[in-house]
């Protein structure tokens, strides 16, 4: 039998005290600026000219601030029936992708550079 996801399990899945703890430390203590330099500063630089990491540079840098007129203030979610719906996804194994990223990552910088 598939394992489903609760609503409520799928928070505690993620939300295990030791991720959460380390997450909130994190956000705590460093500004984000949409950079992957932010939280991979070994392997990201927010600065281009920097020859020796990859550039993924500021949020505010590559978009600008936009005023959205927003017409009505309504709330969009009405639907409820949308929560059950997520109650089908399977649960996934935990499994950490990070050397997966990783050498995607770089595999796609040094593209980048072969073609510029």
């Amino acid at each position: 039998m598939m394992r489903h996801a609760s609503f409520e399990n799928g928070f505690d899945n993620f939300f295990q005290h030791r991720l959460a703890k380390r997450a909130y430390q994190f956000a705590s203590q460093h500004a984000h600026t949409g950079s992957r330099a932010d939280f991979w500063p070994q392997l990201f630089s927010a600065e281009k000219a920097d020859p020796f990491r990859i550039y993924s540079p500021r949020l505010e840098t590559v978009w600008p601030n936009i005023s959205h007129p927003f017409s009505d203030r309504r709330d969009w979610f009405t639907d409820k029936t949308i929560i059950k719906m997520m109650e089908t996804i399977p649960v996934m194994k935990e499994e950490d992708i990070t050397a997966n990223y990783m050498r995607n990552i770089q595999t796609l910088n040094a593209a980048v550079k072969a073609v510029q």
